[in-house]
């Protein structure tokens, strides 16, 4: 009963974004509708949990997630050019995690998103999202997770908060929120995702004592992306912009800590089986 309410939801937003589409055809650029991502709140909403994700629950659900996931696909150049930044930064946050979660279900169980490498193919470069039009090179080839992320995420839009958004299905990852991104509250959202990320203890650690931070190895695959040349910043200046409660009331100390980074966990985030 759970699974058609879903559904009938999801084909009411479908019905309901045509609406909103046709009835702004005529309205300026800048007027322009955001993109109706309700579909993929309600589906994590129902299926993250905590740090993981009920992945034989998302199964259940897979007629709203291809649903969803479809409707990313048909938008089109033009229609993203209409939308400000936050609304296309938004956008393809959405589409990355969709895409990995589709990934997932396709081939579910799995034991890691790592052995579904095809050859010499990574998952990450596997042509999987139909959006060719969106092809950086112009080639008339689907998308692949790279492509979203080192392509178009990373040199688009130069925010290194977006390491804490997209989520890569593992227990390594920064965790998946529980809530599609939205254009109007992305500032907001971006903060959230990297203060909780920091502040857990299970992928990254703060010693004040020692003056020692252990980080996620996130932090040193994307060092570059962490610097701000202009602003003359750097990690140490970032850490403690988002800096976590146990860190101490004035951490002052980060800036000059000695870092070092983790082992990444490629186990699939999925919920104890055990326990169910």
């Amino acid at each position: 009963m759970k699974s058609l309410t879903l559904l009938f939801l999801s084909l009411a937003a479908l019905i309901a974004g045509s609406f909103v589409a046709a009835s702004s055809a005529n309205q300026d650029v800048a007027k322009a509708a955001p993109f109706d991502h309700r579909m993929l709140t309600m589906l994590l909403e129902r299926h993250v949990k905590e740090d993981r994700v009920d992945y034989v629950g998302l199964q259940r659900d897979r007629a709203m997630l291809d649903a969803y996931a479809k409707r990313l696909a048909a938008v089109t150049p033009k229609e993203l050019d209409a939308w400000d930044k936050n609304e296309r930064f938004a956008f393809w946050i959405n589409v990355y995690n969709t895409y990995t979660l589709k990934l997932i279900v396709d081939h579910y169980p799995v034991a890691s998103i790592n052995d579904l490498a095809k050859k010499d193919v990574s998952p990450w470069d596997q042509p999987l999202i139909p959006m060719q039009g969106f092809q950086p090179d112009k080639k008339k080839v689907d998308l692949s997770l790279n492509d979203v992320e080192q392509r178009i995420l990373r040199p688009t839009f130069k925010d290194p908060r977006a390491h804490a958004a997209v989520n890569c299905a593992s227990k390594g990852c920064p965790p998946l929120r529980a809530e599609a991104f939205e254009g109007a509250k992305l500032e907001a959202q971006l903060d959230e995702q990297m203060k909780a990320f920091l502040a857990d203890r299970n992928r990254n650690r703060f010693e004040p004592k020692t003056k020692k931070i252990v980080l996620n190895k996130i932090f040193e695959w994307y060092a570059d992306d962490f610097v701000d040349a202009k602003a003359g910043t750097d990690l140490g200046d970032f850490l403690l912009r988002f800096a976590p409660p146990s860190a101490g009331a004035t951490p002052t100390w980060i800036p000059t800590a000695a870092i070092s980074f983790s082992n990444y966990d490629w186990t699939l985030n999925d919920i104890d089986r055990k326990k169910q």
